[in-house]
């Protein structure tokens, strides 16, 4: 029971740690992206994550490519990309894709 405290007050200290830092104290959404396989190219799929983490989304990258600020997801394909995708959300892991 304390562990699950602790966690619980360093999780709530660092979520208004975030929101005095970005002046929002709205949760942020979680959204995953598959790169690969997409008509533009996964160079330009990790670069439209990396710009949408810049505006306070988390962003989980399903691909082989890495950016900062990016949760990257390394898959060896497109199929097993599309699996992750629907794992994160089955499991609520994210709040879209």
């Amino acid at each position: 029971m304390a562990k699950n405290l602790n966690e619980l007050v360093a999780s709530t200290f660092l979520e208004i740690a975030e929101g005095i830092e970005s002046g929002s104290f709205a949760a942020k959404p979680k959204i995953a992206l598959t790169g690969m396989g997409s008509e533009h190219g996964e160079a330009n799929a990790i670069a439209g994550a990396q710009a949408a983490a810049k505006t306070g989304i988390d962003v989980y990258y399903i691909g082989t490519l890495e950016a900062e600020g990016v949760t990257t997801i390394h898959v060896a394909d497109e199929e097993e990309g599309h699996k992750k995708m629907e794992e994160l959300l089955d499991k609520k892991e994210v709040d879209g894709a």
